[in-house]
């Protein structure tokens, strides 16, 4: 029986395998891909470490570097004329840290309290 770090490590190959391949044939790997492709990783990782949240669970996201959750990600918005108001467009995917002052590797924890 394969340990949980063997496992991972297996799961991490397989997606850059397939990213590999897509690539070969001439496919682009959009932002999005690349997103869903380390979500994918980090909650199986997650999952197989038994550290996911139970669903339903609230979480807050933080930094993984110092732990803090004032961290943000950039977006873009677009104008809703029948709203007047900003909607939200694309979430990107790179964390920024405002208590380090730089790029972030964001985590999900469970909120506790």
């Amino acid at each position: 029986m394969p340990t949980n770090n063997e496992l991972i490590d297996a799961l991490q190959n397989v997606t850059e395998a397939l990213a590999n391949t897509l690539l070969h044939h001439g496919q682009k790997m959009l932002p999005a891909d690349l997103s869903a492709r380390r979500k994918l990783v980090q909650d199986s990782r997650e999952l197989i470490a038994g550290d996911a949240p139970a669903p339903g669970a609230r979480i807050e996201i933080a930094c993984g570097r110092c732990g803090s959750d004032d961290v943000g990600r950039e977006a873009t918005a677009r104008w809703d004329v029948s709203a007047q108001a900003w909607a939200l467009g694309s979430v990107f995917d790179d964390g920024f840290c405002d208590n380090c002052n730089g790029d972030a590797n964001l985590i999900e924890r469970p909120v506790t309290g």
